[in-house]
Protein backbone atom coordinates (compact mmCIF):
# COMPACT_ATOMS: atom_id res chain seq x y z
CA UNK A 1 0.00 0.00 0.00
CA UNK A 2 1.46 3.48 -0.97
CA UNK A 3 1.37 6.35 0.63
CA UNK A 4 3.29 10.02 0.09
CA UNK A 5 6.96 9.66 0.90
CA UNK A 6 6.83 12.76 3.02
CA UNK A 7 4.37 11.56 5.26
CA UNK A 8 5.17 9.89 8.83
CA UNK A 9 3.12 6.49 9.43
CA UNK A 10 1.12 5.99 12.43
CA UNK A 11 3.49 3.29 13.45
CA UNK A 12 5.94 5.98 13.95
CA UNK A 13 3.91 7.22 16.72
CA UNK A 14 3.93 5.62 20.24
CA UNK A 15 0.26 7.36 21.01
CA UNK A 16 -2.76 7.39 18.64
CA UNK A 17 -3.16 10.88 19.44
CA UNK A 18 0.25 11.85 18.57
CA UNK A 19 -0.32 10.48 15.02
CA UNK A 20 -3.11 12.40 14.89
CA UNK A 21 -2.21 15.78 16.10
CA UNK A 22 0.84 15.08 13.52
CA UNK A 23 -2.11 14.92 10.48
CA UNK A 24 -3.77 18.03 11.45
CA UNK A 25 -0.41 20.04 11.52
CA UNK A 26 0.88 18.52 8.27
CA UNK A 27 -1.51 17.44 6.39
CA UNK A 28 -4.28 19.91 4.47
CA UNK A 29 -8.01 20.29 6.02
CA UNK A 30 -9.05 18.64 2.98
CA UNK A 31 -6.97 15.49 2.80
CA UNK A 32 -6.44 15.32 6.72
CA UNK A 33 -9.84 12.93 7.25
CA UNK A 34 -8.69 10.12 4.49
CA UNK A 35 -5.37 10.08 5.89
CA UNK A 36 -6.49 9.59 9.50
CA UNK A 37 -8.14 6.79 7.84
CA UNK A 38 -5.58 5.58 5.88
CA UNK A 39 -3.44 5.20 8.75
CA UNK A 40 -6.12 3.02 10.43
CA UNK A 41 -5.95 0.76 7.48
CA UNK A 42 -1.90 0.67 7.81
CA UNK A 43 -2.44 0.03 11.50
CA UNK A 44 -4.52 -2.86 10.31
CA UNK A 45 -2.22 -4.10 7.84
CA UNK A 46 0.58 -3.98 10.16
CA UNK A 47 -1.79 -6.83 12.15
CA UNK A 48 -1.29 -9.03 9.48
CA UNK A 49 2.30 -8.33 8.76
CA UNK A 50 3.16 -9.37 12.56
CA UNK A 51 1.47 -12.74 11.90
CA UNK A 52 2.87 -13.42 9.03
CA UNK A 53 -0.05 -13.09 6.80
CA UNK A 54 -0.50 -11.42 4.07
CA UNK A 55 -3.03 -8.46 3.35
CA UNK A 56 -6.52 -9.74 1.82
CA UNK A 57 -6.20 -9.31 -1.93
CA UNK A 58 -9.81 -8.25 -1.72
CA UNK A 59 -9.13 -5.35 0.25
CA UNK A 60 -6.39 -4.60 -1.91
CA UNK A 61 -8.66 -3.87 -5.03
CA UNK A 62 -10.96 -1.91 -3.09
CA UNK A 63 -8.31 0.56 -1.34
CA UNK A 64 -7.00 0.80 -5.50
CA UNK A 65 -10.42 1.49 -6.17
CA UNK A 66 -11.24 4.20 -3.54
CA UNK A 67 -7.76 5.76 -4.39
CA UNK A 68 -9.75 6.80 -7.57
CA UNK A 69 -12.64 8.69 -5.63
CA UNK A 70 -12.78 12.06 -4.66
CA UNK A 71 -14.10 13.23 -1.01
CA UNK A 72 -15.75 13.22 0.86
CA UNK A 73 -17.00 9.87 -0.65
CA UNK A 74 -13.12 8.43 -1.11
CA UNK A 75 -12.74 9.24 2.98
CA UNK A 76 -16.44 7.06 3.34
CA UNK A 77 -15.39 4.66 1.19
CA UNK A 78 -12.33 3.92 3.21
CA UNK A 79 -13.23 4.20 6.39
CA UNK A 80 -16.82 1.70 5.14
CA UNK A 81 -13.43 -0.66 4.48
CA UNK A 82 -11.67 -0.19 7.55
CA UNK A 83 -14.75 -1.11 9.57
CA UNK A 84 -14.70 -4.44 6.80
CA UNK A 85 -11.05 -5.25 7.55
CA UNK A 86 -11.65 -5.15 11.22
CA UNK A 87 -13.86 -7.85 11.28
CA UNK A 88 -11.64 -9.94 8.95
CA UNK A 89 -9.38 -9.34 11.51
CA UNK A 90 -11.72 -10.37 14.20
CA UNK A 91 -12.69 -13.89 12.42
CA UNK A 92 -9.12 -14.43 11.95
CA UNK A 93 -8.43 -14.60 15.25
CA UNK A 94 -11.70 -16.46 16.35
CA UNK A 95 -10.50 -18.75 13.36
CA UNK A 96 -7.39 -19.21 15.81
CA UNK A 97 -8.58 -20.30 18.75
CA UNK A 98 -9.45 -23.55 18.17
CA UNK A 99 -5.67 -24.74 17.40
CA UNK A 100 -5.26 -23.06 20.90
CA UNK A 101 -7.25 -25.17 22.14
CA UNK A 102 -6.56 -28.22 21.34
CA UNK A 103 -2.96 -27.54 22.27
CA UNK A 104 -4.10 -26.30 25.82
CA UNK A 105 -6.41 -29.66 26.18
CA UNK A 106 -3.00 -31.87 25.71
CA UNK A 107 -1.42 -29.92 28.42
CA UNK A 108 -3.37 -27.79 31.01
CA UNK A 109 -6.85 -25.94 30.54
CA UNK A 110 -6.13 -22.19 30.41
CA UNK A 111 -7.83 -20.58 33.09
CA UNK A 112 -9.87 -17.18 33.24
CA UNK A 113 -7.58 -16.16 35.29
CA UNK A 114 -4.50 -16.44 32.73
CA UNK A 115 -6.49 -15.30 29.78
CA UNK A 116 -6.97 -12.06 31.83
CA UNK A 117 -3.26 -11.59 32.70
CA UNK A 118 -2.64 -11.98 29.26
CA UNK A 119 -4.72 -9.42 28.07
CA UNK A 120 -3.57 -7.06 30.65
CA UNK A 121 0.13 -7.54 29.52
CA UNK A 122 -0.97 -6.70 26.77
CA UNK A 123 -2.99 -3.47 27.51
CA UNK A 124 -0.60 -2.62 29.91
CA UNK A 125 2.53 -2.64 26.86
CA UNK A 126 0.37 -0.97 24.04
CA UNK A 127 -2.56 1.35 25.22
CA UNK A 128 -0.68 3.84 26.95
CA UNK A 129 -4.27 4.85 28.89
CA UNK A 130 -3.58 1.24 30.48
CA UNK A 131 -0.27 2.20 31.36
CA UNK A 132 -1.68 5.40 33.19
CA UNK A 133 -4.04 3.45 35.09
CA UNK A 134 -0.98 0.69 36.22
CA UNK A 135 1.07 3.72 37.10
CA UNK A 136 -1.45 5.33 39.00
CA UNK A 137 -2.78 2.00 40.77
CA UNK A 138 1.06 1.98 42.21
CA UNK A 139 1.42 5.67 43.28
CA UNK A 140 -2.11 4.83 45.41
CA UNK A 141 -1.07 1.82 46.82
CA UNK A 142 1.81 3.99 48.01
CA UNK A 143 -0.32 7.00 49.50
CA UNK A 144 -2.59 4.86 51.13
CA UNK A 145 -5.69 5.98 48.33
CA UNK A 146 -5.43 9.64 49.29
CA UNK A 147 -5.91 10.59 45.17
CA UNK A 148 -8.59 9.60 43.16
CA UNK A 149 -8.09 8.11 39.61
CA UNK A 150 -10.01 11.26 38.31
CA UNK A 151 -8.05 13.35 40.07
CA UNK A 152 -5.06 11.81 38.45
CA UNK A 153 -6.41 11.36 35.22
CA UNK A 154 -7.15 15.41 35.51
CA UNK A 155 -3.83 16.22 36.26
CA UNK A 156 -1.90 14.13 33.90
CA UNK A 157 -3.96 15.30 31.04
CA UNK A 158 -4.40 18.65 31.82
CA UNK A 159 -3.52 19.70 28.00
CA UNK A 160 -5.65 16.97 26.87
CA UNK A 161 -9.56 17.15 25.31
CA UNK A 162 -12.35 16.05 26.77
CA UNK A 163 -12.60 13.15 24.87
CA UNK A 164 -9.33 11.98 25.74
CA UNK A 165 -10.26 12.53 29.14
CA UNK A 166 -13.30 10.56 29.04
CA UNK A 167 -11.70 7.33 27.30
CA UNK A 168 -9.21 7.40 30.14
CA UNK A 169 -11.76 7.41 32.85
CA UNK A 170 -13.28 4.56 30.80
CA UNK A 171 -10.02 2.51 30.56
CA UNK A 172 -9.97 2.85 34.51
CA UNK A 173 -13.70 1.64 34.80
CA UNK A 174 -12.56 -1.35 32.51
CA UNK A 175 -9.17 -2.18 34.41
CA UNK A 176 -11.11 -2.50 37.58
CA UNK A 177 -13.58 -4.29 36.26
CA UNK A 178 -11.15 -6.94 34.38
CA UNK A 179 -9.38 -7.18 38.03
CA UNK A 180 -12.52 -7.87 39.57
CA UNK A 181 -13.26 -11.25 37.47
CA UNK A 182 -9.63 -11.80 37.41
CA UNK A 183 -9.57 -12.52 41.23
CA UNK A 184 -12.90 -14.00 41.06
CA UNK A 185 -11.64 -16.58 38.37
CA UNK A 186 -15.07 -15.66 36.32
CA UNK A 187 -14.71 -15.67 32.24
CA UNK A 188 -15.13 -13.02 29.92
CA UNK A 189 -18.12 -12.62 27.71
CA UNK A 190 -17.25 -14.47 24.32
CA UNK A 191 -14.95 -12.44 21.52
CA UNK A 192 -14.81 -9.65 24.48
CA UNK A 193 -11.07 -9.99 24.37
CA UNK A 194 -10.64 -9.56 20.71
CA UNK A 195 -13.02 -6.25 20.98
CA UNK A 196 -10.49 -4.79 23.40
CA UNK A 197 -7.05 -5.36 21.66
CA UNK A 198 -7.71 -2.81 19.37
CA UNK A 199 -9.11 -0.45 21.28
CA UNK A 200 -6.73 2.00 21.49
CA UNK A 201 -6.32 2.92 17.77
CA UNK A 202 -10.07 3.41 16.87
CA UNK A 203 -10.84 7.11 16.22
CA UNK A 204 -11.68 9.34 19.14
CA UNK A 205 -15.54 9.01 18.84
CA UNK A 206 -15.99 5.67 17.84
CA UNK A 207 -13.07 4.59 20.50
CA UNK A 208 -15.06 5.97 23.27
CA UNK A 209 -18.25 4.74 22.14
CA UNK A 210 -16.71 1.27 21.94
CA UNK A 211 -14.94 1.84 25.22
CA UNK A 212 -18.76 2.70 27.39
CA UNK A 213 -20.13 -0.45 25.35
CA UNK A 214 -17.55 -2.92 26.77
CA UNK A 215 -17.79 -1.32 30.27
CA UNK A 216 -21.82 -1.81 29.92
CA UNK A 217 -20.52 -5.28 28.55
CA UNK A 218 -18.86 -6.50 31.51
CA UNK A 219 -20.81 -5.06 34.46
CA UNK A 220 -23.52 -6.83 32.65
CA UNK A 221 -21.91 -9.75 32.84
CA UNK A 222 -20.89 -8.98 36.31
CA UNK A 223 -24.71 -8.68 37.65
CA UNK A 224 -25.62 -12.01 35.97
CA UNK A 225 -22.79 -14.05 37.79
CA UNK A 226 -23.91 -12.40 40.79
CA UNK A 227 -27.51 -13.54 40.55
CA UNK A 228 -26.82 -16.83 39.49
Amino acid sequence: MDRKPQLKSPTDFAHPDEWRQYVRQTVSPDEADYTLAFGRTILFARFYEVRNQPFPDRFLSELAAIGQLHDPERTEALEALNDRIFADMMQFLLAAKPKVSERVEISIPVSPCELIDELAAYLAKENPYYALWIRYTSLAERANGEFAWEEFVAQELRDGTNEETEFALLVGQLAKLLTFFRDRSLALPPHFSGRVWFLHYLPGAERNAQARALVQELAEALESCACA
